[in-house]
């Protein structure tokens, strides 16, 4: 939750006002099913979904980035039986 919410804050785009939409529902399974939305800057789909859960992928000029937060993400939701 953490990297997900502070990418929110650190992408957010400073001409809107910022929000972030956190969500948990049941889907058909009764599996849990957790979201997190926000109107930041985004990530181009189309250009870059086949890389976006990948080490060291970055997809914005912020020097700071190292392209493991969501790989990180993804990999801890996974070690503890989510998708």
């Amino acid at each position: 939750m953490y990297n997900l919410i502070s990418n929110a804050i650190k992408y957010s785009n400073p001409l809107v006002t910022s929000k972030i939409w956190i969500d948990t529902r049941l889907n058909r399974d009764s599996q849990i099913v957790l979201s997190v939305k926000d109107n930041g800057f985004g990530i181009d789909m189309e250009k870059y979904g086949k890389r976006i859960f990948k080490l060291s992928q970055v997809f914005h000029q912020n020097t700071d980035s190292k392209g493991v937060g969501l790989y990180l993400t993804k990999t801890q939701i996974e070690s503890l039986g989510g998708e």
